[in-house]
């Protein structure tokens, strides 16, 4: 018997056996997954409505998750190839930083040598704060990435940080 369970590891206590299915049982983690899909859906369609109002950003299509991934599409480092584009992001992140939104630059999910893309963006969570603080920080980052690349663009400092857990 102790070769079995060294290999299936330790037993899961009776008394979280018995939580874990009264919690089951009441139909309660149903009910949270549906409200969390119907709010990230929501989230989803504000991000796309607010930030795809931008003309400096396009809103990459979104079926799901608590990312998006916002390409900057035109200003100053466009179509001058991937080391313009890479400054033009760096800009972006670092003023996203400074106002206090959590937002990664794309090239950080690129996967050529160098990670250098030749398309610059933002990838942004959606989960943590509540709607109203969500909804200031989009429109605090419609502001810098309408001022993408504009010397002394930005929006004001902020303080917002999307809380996802994914680091960024």
């Amino acid at each position: 018997l102790e070769p079995v369970r060294a290999e299936l590891g330790n037993p899961v206590s009776s008394i979280v056996q018995s939580a874990l299915a009264r919690v089951l049982a009441s139909g309660e983690i149903r009910r949270h997954t549906a409200r969390m899909r119907r709010r990230y859906a929501a989230r989803r369609g504000l991000v796309t409505a607010m930030l795809g109002a931008v003309a400096t950003a396009r809103v990459r299509p979104m079926h799901g998750g608590l990312h998006a991934v916002i390409e900057i599409e035109s200003g100053p480092a466009a179509g001058r190839g991937p080391a313009a584009a890479g400054s033009a992001e760096a800009s972006l992140v670092g003023a996203c930083q400074r106002a206090g939104i959590g937002a990664v630059g794309l090239h950080e999910y690129w996967q050529r040598r160098g990670g250098v893309s030749s398309r610059p963006g933002l990838v942004i969570g959606m989960g943590g704060p509540n709607e109203a603080e969500f909804r200031r920080a989009l429109e605090q980052l419609a502001t810098l990435l309408e001022g993408a690349g504009a010397p002394g663009g930005g929006a004001p400092a902020g303080w917002w940080r999307h809380g996802c857990g994914c680091g960024s």
